[in-house]
């Protein structure tokens, strides 16, 4: 751990005991207990804020829309989405966790992504056949797992259920990746952050809609977009209410420069 860096596991309102302390220069908070702050005043400059005004880095979390217009290069759409949700068991913030696809196209690409789904090997993370590994914790697992029965009880189709896993992995580290297809806006699913290898497919009909359900979520960090037509590539990029569009492709490097979040839940910030 780096030199005079604290780290605690603290329940909600801990921090407020933590920035009371003379030596406490900075605190990075997560997005959730940023919204819970807010409620609380500090970041208004409240009560405690007076007391003990210093810098805090906001780590902002992410349910990024993935849009699929039916004049779209499929094939390529459903590779990215699959990269995009999937990439390191979809515990990132850029991760394409709500995919949102036009009706015209969205049998051909839901089966397709949900063949690419089912073929994804899950196993330990030192094995280099493995593509989707542990998540990070025996809770994270039981929350991810957690989600995935409201998909099943909710009877949205589901790409794969958790199966049992080889002789010497661990089983509470594990989960099997999902794609849970017909996910209404209005559902858990989509409007939580699971941060883990699930995705949920929204259907659309017109560029209207898509827009309205990409922006439904108090999360605004990335957005992919996939269409032939550049005008309405730029078109729907500027509607849609984040910090970064990435249009017919889902290449999350950015040359390691700074990106933003937008949102009507919290402050804009960067992310470095």
């Amino acid at each position: 751990m780096q030199s005079g860096l604290a780290r605690e596991r603290t329940p909600r309102g801990a921090g407020s005991r933590f920035r009371r302390r003379p030596g406490a220069r900075r605190e990075s908070s997560r997005q959730d207990d940023v919204i819970h702050r807010l409620d609380e005043g500090w970041l208004r400059c409240g009560s405690d804020g007076r007391r003990s005004h210093r810098p805090a880095l906001l780590e902002l979390g992410g349910k990024n829309a993935f849009l699929v217009f039916d004049d779209a290069d499929v094939d390529r759409a459903v590779r990215d989405a699959l990269e995009g949700g999937f990439y390191n068991k979809g515990e990132a913030c850029t991760a394409a966790s709500r995919v949102i696809v036009q009706k015209s196209v969205a049998v051909a690409f839901t089966n397709q992504l949900a063949a690419r789904v089912n073929a994804l090997r899950v196993g330990a993370g030192n094995d280099p056949t493995t593509h989707v590994g542990p998540v990070v914790t025996k809770a994270q697992q039981s929350k991810v797992l957690e989600y995935i029965e409201v998909a099943a009880r909710r009877r949205y189709g589901c790409g794969r259920r958790p199966t049992a896993v080889r002789p010497g992995v661990s089983r509470w580290l594990l989960c099997a990746s999902n794609a849970s297809d017909g996910v209404p806006p209005s559902a858990r699913l989509f409007q939580e952050e699971i941060f883990g290898p699930v995705v949920t497919v929204t259907t659309f009909d017109t560029e209207e809609e898509a827009v309205e359900i990409a922006n439904a979520t108090e999360y605004g960090l990335f957005a992919g977009l996939y269409t032939r037509d550049s005008e309405r590539a730029l078109r729907v990029a500027r509607r849609i209410d984040v910090g970064v569009v990435l249009i017919n492709n889902y290449f999350r490097g950015i040359l390691g420069l700074p990106f933003a979040e937008q949102s009507t839940a919290v402050m804009p910030r960067a992310h470095h």
